[in-house]
């Protein structure tokens, strides 16, 4: 039985990986897998980012597409900042590093991950929407990014959902302007 302090809506909308460079993987992952378009976000503007509880700016890029019910996202860091990136793969290196879901209630999940001793490793402002990523590897190998429910985060997720649905393979590389 789960104790009464876990939400038991915890759907993963996202598993992310960090790649050495955006195009050359989403063209792989076309390739191998077939999914696509790849939504491309070139050097994400964050605000109020903190890596670890300090300030701190990462220049990194998103690549988004849909496996099915569930989004790929790829990204690739283009500073040499710490982050929660490096964390888990120095530069060059390359892997799997979180799940996303989306909370009813961010700060309270915030909290829930927090009173369990683990830590934020990255948190920030996307647009109007607060997320965060939680050190949880020593427990499930992977971070968790949560992501606050916006209307912001609803409209992009589906709308990359819809610009992937019914893909006919053609350009299998796109900006988030294509939406």
């Amino acid at each position: 039985m789960l104790p009464t302090s876990i939400s038991i809506n915890q759907t993963v909308v996202q598993a992310a990986f960090v790649v050495n460079n955006l195009r050359t993987a989403a063209e792989k992952w076309t390739k191998t897998f077939g999914v696509g378009p790849f939504f491309l976000m070139e050097h994400n503007e964050i605000t109020e980012p903190k890596y670890r509880g300090m300030p701190n700016e990462v220049d990194f890029s998103t690549a988004i597409s849909m496996a099915g019910e569930v989004q790929i996202e790829l990204v690739e860091q283009h500073c040499e900042n710490p982050s929660c990136y490096r964390d888990m793969f120095a530069k060059g290196q390359e892997g799997f590093h979180h799940i996303a879901v989306v909370c009813d209630d961010y700060w309270q999940e915030v909290e829930r991950y927090k009173s369990q001793q683990y830590e934020l490793a990255f948190e920030g402002v996307f647009g109007p929407t607060n997320f965060s990523y939680v050190d949880t590897r020593s427990d499930i190998s992977c971070m968790v990014e949560l992501l606050e429910d916006t209307d912001q985060i609803r409209t992009f997720f589906e709308a990359i959902k819809k610009g992937c649905a019914n893909w006919d393979g053609s350009k299998p590389i796109r900006t988030v302007a294509d939406l």
